[in-house]
């Protein structure tokens, strides 16, 4: 969500797509302790573009006091597309997958929360069956793009939370340290402040930087590029790709309206950098044989409206988005200055019991 900017989780989502086939999770809690275990699977394997992702995590809560608590999640994410040669205009294959796998753990006590993550990536993208596009000719002296990456990232943080639940002002400070073993270290401060106006009225305001060490390089001016719904994803360090930093402010009021219904408006204004793009100027789908780096700005408001009924066995929620973004490079600029992007998204859930829903 755009407003909440805590707490740490992994330094990069689990790259999951619409989930098709199959969703699976299940939770024991024991005395003090709670064991869930979550297995995803989706993908598209009739269509022009077959793609496929599974994702399996395993978290284990354990309440060492009233005020303190820890928590340690282990994960595993896989992702897999393959593009034959006339998938687009381009005359080029690809075969593009990544895997994500890590640990992390960390320590609640009062308002403090410390934690630590190790994660792996390996990541390969490959162009072959390369003819001569005609689309692309600023690019036709390079190779096909081959690249392939193991990188290891390291992360620690600390955050601390002022407030309770019911005080008119709530705040929370943090700072994170992330980056590639034997790279450089990125620091993340963020900052979150929130003000009860009146007992149904909440507003937000935030600061966060964060880096991004996944990039994708699927070409979003492509005909065929909203139709496919997923990203082909490289990790940083292969082949010159850039570690994406972003610095976003949020802001947002929320509103009781009623004992059963929630109104909630964001906004974000996003300032990035370092971000990996394929040639705008060429119609292929993906990056063939060259990608670009430039910078950025993205901007954007939401609404979501949810409720529940029957004292909560039923809950539903609608969310609206409209965001823009525009490139520091004038030859992107020139496509993407006028483009907005919208999101509409409803969902409903019954809970059968306890247990089930």
């Amino acid at each position: 969500s755009n407003t909440d900017v805590f707490p740490y989780h992994s330094t990069n989502q689990p790259m999951v797509g619409r989930w098709d086939d199959g969703v699976g999770m299940f939770s024991v809690t024991q005395g003090a302790a709670t064991v869930r275990f979550l297995a995803l699977e989706s993908g598209d394997r009739l269509g022009q573009v077959p793609w496929e992702t599974r994702t399996f995590g395993l978290s284990w809560l354990q309440q060492l006091t009233p005020a303190a608590h820890l928590e340690t999640r282990v994960w595993q994410a896989d992702f897999r597309t393959t593009m034959p040669r006339g998938t687009d205009s381009s005359g080029w294959a690809l075969d593009n997958g990544a895997r994500q796998f890590g640990a992390a753990s960390q320590l609640t006590v009062g308002g403090t929360t410390v934690g630590t993550s190790l994660e792996g990536m390996n990541t390969h993208y490959a162009v072959t069956a390369v003819s001569r596009p005609s689309s692309d000719t600023s690019t036709n002296s390079r190779p096909p793009l081959d690249l392939r990456a193991n990188p290891t990232i390291l992360t620690a943080f600390a955050e601390q939370r002022w407030g309770e639940g019911n005080d008119r002002w709530q705040a929370q400070t943090g700072l994170r340290a992330t980056g590639l073993l034997g790279g450089t270290l990125f620091l993340e401060p963020r900052l979150a402040v929130g003000v009860r106006l009146s007992n149904a009225l909440t507003a937000t305001i935030g600061y966060a930087r964060t880096h991004q060490f996944i990039q994708s390089l699927r070409n979003p001016n492509a005909p065929l590029s909203t139709l496919i719904g997923i990203d082909l994803p490289v990790a940083a360090g292969s082949g010159g790709v850039p570690v994406a930093q972003s610095d976003a402010i949020t802001a947002g009021v929320t509103a009781q309206m009623g004992s059963h219904v929630r109104l909630a408006l964001s906004a974000y204004v996003r300032q990035l950098a370092g971000i990996a793009i394929a040639d705008p100027t060429s119609s292929a789908l993906f990056a063939g044989r060259g990608f670009d780096s430039t910078d950025g700005r993205a901007a954007g408001v939401g609404a979501s409206l949810a409720g529940e009924v029957g004292g909560g066995r039923l809950t539903w929620q609608m969310t609206y988005g409209v965001g823009r973004m525009r490139y520091s490079n004038p030859a992107i600029e020139t496509l993407q200055a006028s483009t907005m992007s919208q999101a509409v998204t409803a969902s409903l859930a019954f809970h059968l019991d306890h247990l089930t829903q």
